[in-house]
This record gives structure tokens, C-alpha cells and sequence, in this order.
């Protein structure tokens, strides 16, 4: 039996919570029989998609990345909120990736003045000696 993707354990693991099986989900989905333990190591959107229409209360953010919980809390989705919930979930990286490239550009900047500091340091050569040559007498 092939290993199974990270997406497909993240998958099992919302089929468990929704109290489903695996071959209820697939044929629900639209997906093959064998998806969830095939070796298919990337999951496509035309897979993802239907899977989120069918149950919108499955944690798209927690397929793709493992991040959050596999379910959405339900009154985001029974309230119509699911697109808030993104959303906000959204500003929030955005907000970090802000963050991310501010520092990036200090370290950037400080990286550059260590460099150039070592670089503007002029090496002394030793002194040499003067060679002086025996004189000859004609």
C-alpha cells in the first residue's frame, strides 16, 4: 500500500469527525474509490472544490496547510459567515507577510552594511625590504 499524502491523512481525519466513511465521502465528492489511499501525493481543485461545496463546514485552511481545526465552528457556516471567516483568516497573513518582508529588509540592509564594512577595510601589506644590489667596481 502506497504511503499517504499529507492531505490525505488531513482528509481522513475530517471523514472521522464527520462520522462518514471514506467510501460514502469519495462517491458524495465525486472523487475515485481509491483516493484516500492511493499514493497521490497533491491535491488538485477540482478535487478540493467539491469537497467544500458538498461540506462547507470542512476547514479548507486545514486541508491545504494543517493549520486550525478540521471543521469550521458552525455558526460560521450556518450563518453564512464562511466567507468572513476566510476572509479574516486572510488579514491575518497578510498582516504577517507584512511583517515578514519588513524584517526581511532590516536584515537585508544590515547584512549589506556588514559586508560592505569588511570590504572598506584596506589590508596593509608588509613593508618590504629594500634590496640592494652589491655594487660592482670596474
Amino acid at each position: 500500500m502506497a504511503e499517504k499524502s499529507e492531505y490525505q491523512l488531513r482528509l481522513a481525519k475530517v471523514i472521522d469527525q464527520l462520522s462518514i466513511t471514506g467510501r460514502q465521502f469519495c462517491l458524495q465528492c465525486g472523487l475515485s474509490d481509491n483516493f484516500l489511499s492511493s499514493g497521490q501525493k497533491d491535491i488538485t481543485t477540482r478535487q478540493l472544490v467539491p469537497i467544500l461545496k458538498i461540506y462547507p463546514q470542512i476547514n479548507p485552511y486545514y486541508i491545504l496547510l494543517g493549520e486550525g481545526t478540521p471543521l469550521i465552528d458552525e455558526k460560521f457556516v450556518n450563518e453564512g459567515m464562511i466567507g468572513r471567516y476566510i476572509l479574516q483568516t486572510l488579514s491575518e497573513l497578510q498582516v504577517e507577510v507584512r511583517q515578514l518582508i519588513q524584517e526581511n529588509t532590516v536584515l537585508k540592509a544590515k547584512l549589506e552594511r556588514l559586508e560592505s564594512g569588511e570590504e572598506g577595510k584596506k589590508r596593509r601589506l608588509p613593508k618590504r625590504k629594500r634590496i640592494e644590489m652589491p655594487n660592482e667596481k670596474a
